[in-house]
């Protein structure tokens, strides 16, 4: 599948090579999540994951908000439907688990974006993201408890691996919405600034991160979220594995040359 094949009306992507930027497109209800948003972003990531030419990954959203998460209107239709069986619940909840998880499987960096609100879902795909930038005038937070509901994606893995268990403890327990620079206090995104300068600030991001080696991008984005598992020997052998294959790599031969002729390395993943 091409990108530029998918059919799109919740989403919108821009970009070619090596950025690409997936922005949630429903700014008239915060960007929230419905069925159908939830199958273009699938199929997107299927796309992108595919896509040899793709490093970076940027999600935002339109308008004021990240993505204020599932779409309520949607959602109530679903829970008012009483003849529902718990397979049939189970099935939705893991279509919503599997964003997740191709977002954690991604081969290409991912930034989240937060132009605004994440809450609810919205937040749940930005902790799956490797890395979070916040304008001054986002918000992100887990309120589910609020609702009688519960978290589905992740996060009570994720969120205690970014912020610590306390700190994780206060987010969900409370389920309170934690401002920008709280955020970036406690390691929940890793860098604020102006609203203003939100697309700038990602977009250097994300082009200093794309100047670096695939090879050796791939290899440290899953052996750093792999680490949570693995005790220092297993962490040793598969740094040594990786080690070998950027070894084995022409990209390791374009970076040496370019070091020693003072230039700037022109990688190809090979």
């Amino acid at each position: 599948m091409v990108l530029t094949d998918i059919p799109l009306a919740d989403l919108s992507v821009r970009g070619h090579g090596p950025v690409v930027t997936v922005q949630v497109s429903r700014p008239d209800v915060l960007n929230a999540f419905r069925a159908q948003t939830r199958a273009e972003f699938a199929s997107v990531l299927d796309a992108v994951r595919t896509d040899d030419h793709v490093r970076v990954v940027v999600l935002t959203g339109a308008g004021r908000a990240f993505s204020a998460g599932q779409d309520l209107r949607e959602l109530g239709g679903r829970l008012q439907n009483e003849e529902a069986s718990d397979d049939q619940l189970r099935q939705g909840i893991e279509e919503l688990q599997d964003l997740t998880r191709a977002l954690l499987a991604l081969p290409q960096v991912t930034i989240a974006a937060l132009n605004g609100v994440a809450v609810g879902l919205g937040a749940e795909l930005a902790l799956a993201c490797d890395l979070r930038v916040a304008a001054e005038s986002a918000a992100i937070g887990f309120p589910e408890a609020r609702r009688a509901m519960f978290q589905t994606n992740g996060v009570m893995w994720l969120l205690p691996r970014i912020v610590g268990l306390s700190r994780a403890n206060d987010l969900v327990l409370t389920g309170r919405l934690v401002q920008a620079a709280e955020a970036g206090r406690i390691g929940l995104v890793q860098g604020v600034c102006p609203d203003a300068d939100l697309a700038s600030t990602v977009e250097a991001l994300a082009a200093d991160i794309a100047a670096n080696a695939p090879g050796s991008l791939r290899l440290a984005k899953h052996l750093l979220r792999d680490t949570w598992g693995l005790d220092l020997a297993q962490v040793m052998t598969r740094e040594t594995e990786g080690m070998l294959a950027c070894l084995r790599s022409r990209d390791l031969r374009e970076g040496t040359l370019a070091f020693l002729d003072g230039r700037t390395p022109h990688y190809e993943g090979r």
